[in-house]
């Protein structure tokens, strides 16, 4: 599907942006993904989450999310430079926004949640998606709040096991559709509803 709506690029003004993330051992392996990615010239950012804290008010800020455990994590990107080694999860970073570990995984500093809009498509991890573009996530909100800084034009792509695909899942008014599903069998569009 790539191939066919973006030819390769190279660095500068016409550069094609994806937003993705470096999969957790349980997830789909993305490494494929964002090496093809590098390969034909994207640029790649990735989730950058930061440890925050409420304001001195107590309200939680626009840009962050909570976790489970009430832990805040703020919104924000990096670009990922692509090695030739392995990729491994280090989404979490530290408050200086550097890269939390060491190897072919670069990172530079984190930028903001804005930083989403120069996407052109983004890939989502999910839990499940329903045959109407329904996305069920981790049940922190992360995404559901980063994706309201996407640009209107993006394509949304959640990305899951094939088992995760169910015929329907509940939507809230804040839970936004993905345009299409992408699994180890291949990409399928939504049709619009």
């Amino acid at each position: 599907m790539l191939q066919g709506t973006a030819p390769e690029t190279t660095q500068g003004a016409n550069q094609r942006t994806a937003a993705a993330f470096v999969s957790a051992p349980d997830e789909p392996d993305t490494t494929g993904l964002l090496s093809w990615l590098a390969a034909h010239g994207w640029r790649i950012i990735t989730p950058a989450m930061h440890y925050a804290q409420p304001l001195p008010d107590g309200s939680i800020p626009d840009d962050t999310a909570p976790t489970r455990n009430g832990k805040l994590l703020t919104i924000g990107w990096q670009q990922l430079a692509v090695g030739s080694g392995p990729l491994r999860n280090s989404a979490i970073v530290a408050d200086t926004g550097t890269g939390a570990g060491t190897g072919t995984d670069e990172r530079v500093p984190s930028m903001g949640a804005g930083e989403l809009s120069t996407a052109d498509v983004i890939f989502v991890p999910a839990v499940a998606v329903d045959r109407h573009g329904v996305r069920l996530g981790h049940g922190a909100g992360w995404y559901d709040r980063a994706l309201m800084h996407r640009a209107a034009d993006a394509m949304l792509i959640a990305v899951v096991w094939p088992w995760e695909i169910t015929d329907s899942l509940p939507c809230d008014r804040y839970d936004v559709r993905m345009d299409a599903v992408l699994t180890s069998q291949g990409v399928r569009r939504f049709a619009a509803l």
